[in-house]
């Protein structure tokens, strides 16, 4: 991002620790929806899939 120096990243880099934690967790809101895609869970993809298309 500091290479890039494009300025819509620059409230990103005065706030790192708020931007890296928001991006590992993210806040919980019932239209944020994760996946694991390394252990994959057909229930969950199916559920995943159900809630999309609502």
């Amino acid at each position: 991002m500091e290479k890039r120096a494009d300025p819509r990243d620059e409230y990103k880099l005065k706030h790192w620790e708020q931007y890296v934690k928001r991006r590992v967790e993210p806040p919980e809101h019932a239209a944020l929806q994760r996946f694991d895609n390394l252990h994959f869970d057909e229930a969950k993809f199916e559920k995943l899939i159900d809630h999309l298309i609502q």
